[in-house]
């Protein structure tokens, strides 16, 4: 847990107990915790977000393919079908 041992924890506790009292320490520490819970959850919003745009864009990519290739081929039809007109002509 982010470096820390557990002697370290132990006096970070120690201190906060002499510094705020049992009370606000408490407290404090639960408001640390919702801080830390919100920010994880905002994090996974946004790696979420991100993951979504991305397979949305590569889903769009693989769409746009099938249509370049429709075009091409329908130009090819075309070429063709103007060749035919004019060896009939």
């Amino acid at each position: 847990m982010f470096g820390i041992g557990m002697s370290e924890l132990i006096f970070i506790i120690i201190l906060g107990l002499i510094v705020l009292g049992p009370e606000r320490l408490c407290r404090c520490l639960q408001t640390l915790s919702r801080t830390i819970n919100s920010s994880r959850n905002a994090i996974q919003s946004v790696k979420d977000d991100v993951t979504n745009t991305l397979a949305m864009h590569d889903i769009e990519s693989q769409l746009k393919l099938p249509v370049k290739e429709l075009s091409f081929t329908e130009k090819v039809d075309c070429t063709v079908e103007n060749t035919n007109q004019e060896s009939h002509q």
